[in-house]
């Protein structure tokens, strides 16, 4: 790695693909068992995993949608869903319903639709595409 930080790297074949993110840090922080992301610290910023997930009817696909939390310590932990105090805005329910531990669930309709995720004070939005 030439610097911290973090991106996404995306692998495609005969149409399929998989995105995963990749973070750097250089800071070597002493691990503590007893860490816990939540609530003692506080979120300094709330950005997408993934900015664009794409659903397919057909596959019976679920996808969860999910955050990366940096605390003010500059440690970072992935959030999704309830338990991590994660809600969900969606704002395309003709083509998706939401669950409460963030995976989308396609309702049988195709097109493109938009989830707000909110963690506190910080929110974001993603891009849920349904394909068939």
């Amino acid at each position: 790695a030439l610097a911290e930080g973090y991106t996404y790297v995306r692998s495609t074949y005969e149409g399929l693909f998989a995105e995963f993110l990749i973070y750097v840090d250089n800071t070597h922080p002493h691990i503590d068992p007893d860490w816990k992301p939540h609530p003692e610290k506080k979120i300094i910023s709330f950005v997408p995993l993934i900015k664009e997930y794409t659903v397919s009817l057909a596959a019976r696909e679920l996808k969860q949608l999910r955050g990366i939390a940096t605390y003010e310590d500059l440690t970072w932990f992935e959030l999704a869903g309830v338990v991590d105090e994660v809600t969900f805005e969606n704002h395309s329910p003709e083509l998706f319903r939401m669950r409460a531990d963030g995976h989308v669930e396609p309702t049988g309709k195709l097109g493109q639709g938009r989830v707000t995720l909110i963690c506190g004070d910080h929110s974001f939005d993603v891009t849920v595409t349904v394909v068939e």
